[in-house]
């Protein structure tokens, strides 16, 4: 598995600031308990946890309006993890304005043949919300790092704080994280995840795994690319190839 260099930083929780339709809310509390949840996919390494989606069992969101990004620890943090958080609003901010622009009939192709429409982009984006947790706050995929759930539709993402610090320090890496697990959650997505045993023997390889991965990274490159971000090098599964581009 691909380590990254993680790096303290810090936070204040406590209050509401909403900025640019995004809401991000400190509760003081909370404990990543959720249910239901499949790999957002940090490193490429399958752990078993992927079911294409799941029953939900997650907060609900703050406010059904807009994208919420929820704290779910109170403790005094550092400035680094500030920043991070404070990116990855940005990033939705920025993705949101991208995703929104496109027509409902914009497609892009994948290798495997499965189409992403900016309708099922849209529909999905605009329902998403994030919680961040505390490091060491470990989910169903055992991975302590996040996981993202379609929850019925109503999707959540959650990463700890250490992870989303993590992609913050590398170029490109919060747009990335961000659209990789929209990437994940398309119809596209999901469908690749459902069949991501496609030997069917009940095993999956990293070979397998690697495929379901490129599926998110690929329309992560596309949307990323699209909105005039840096595309990130490298993740786990890699790239099926230069970015596709709507259409």
């Amino acid at each position: 598995m691909r380590e990254l260099t993680l790096e303290e930083m810090e936070l204040i929780t406590g209050g509401t600031d909403t900025v640019d339709g995004i809401t991000v809310i400190g509760d003081g509390g909370g404990d990543g308990g959720w249910d239901g949840w499949w790999d957002g996919g940090y490193d490429g390494g399958y752990d078993g946890g992927y079911d294409g989606g799941g029953g939900g069992g997650s907060d609900p969101s703050a406010d059904q309006a807009s994208i919420d990004v929820q704290v779910n620890f109170s403790r005094p943090l550092t400035p680094a993890e500030q920043a991070a958080v404070d990116n990855l609003k940005v990033s939705i901010a920025k993705e949101t304005a991208y995703i929104d622009s496109l027509s409902d009939t914009a497609q892009i192709t994948l290798p495997n043949g499965h189409i992403v429409t900016g309708a099922d982009l849209k529909d999905t984006w605009s329902k998403t919300d994030f919680q961040i947790n505390e490091v060491g706050t470990n989910y169903p995929n055992q991975s302590m790092r996040g996981e993202a759930n379609y929850n019925n539709g109503d999707p959540v993402v959650g990463y700890n704080i250490d992870i989303l610090t993590a992609y913050n320090n590398l170029a490109g890496g919060m747009d990335y994280l961000a659209m990789h697990e929209l990437g994940h959650m398309t119809q596209a997505g999901r469908d690749s995840n459902s069949n991501i045993d496609a030997n069917h023997d009940g095993t999956v390889s990293q070979a397998e795994n690697d495929a379901n991965e490129r599926v998110a990274n690929d329309i992560a490159q596309a949307l990323v690319a699209g909105s005039g971000g840096v595309v990130m090098a490298n993740p786990g599964g890699g790239y099926s190839g230069a970015p596709l581009t709507f259409q």
